[in-house]
């Protein structure tokens, strides 16, 4: 199924947004003709859960923090400086131990800005 973040589609205008549904999310989104990034705060005890991009790549750079990251069922400790690759359609996500601050860049643009659709798609284990 196929979902929509109102509140960070709307963070594109304004550059920063703050999402608490067990855990805050502060993003900067920054729109490439061919791709996208954008910055990912997360806090102890929440998580981004597990979804994945039909037609996005995706690299997340782990600026800071530390905590499981998850990718087609294997869960890796991750810490400050890890770098994971995304393959499109993998099924992935995060569960925060400590503050966990990271960059993600994605080609093409996991959200579109013109129709405010999303890559985005939920996965349950």
């Amino acid at each position: 199924m196929n979902f929509m973040i109102p509140e960070l589609l709307r963070a594109c205008s304004i550059r920063e947004v703050a999402i608490n549904n067990n855990t805050v999310y502060v993003m900067r989104l920054r729109d490439f003709s061919d791709g996208m990034c954008f910055e990912l705060a997360m806090f102890p005890g929440g998580n981004y859960g597990l979804h994945h991009h039909k037609a996005s790549d995706e690299r997340v750079y782990v600026i800071k923090g530390d905590g499981i990251f998850t990718s087609e069922g294997k869960d890796t400790a991750y810490r400050s400086r890890n770098v994971f690759h995304v393959p499109k359609g993998a099924v992935h996500g995060l569960n925060v131990r400590n503050k966990t601050l990271v960059l993600s860049v994605q080609g093409p643009a996991i959200f579109n800005l013109d129709t405010g659709k999303a890559d985005m798609y939920k996965n349950y284990r």
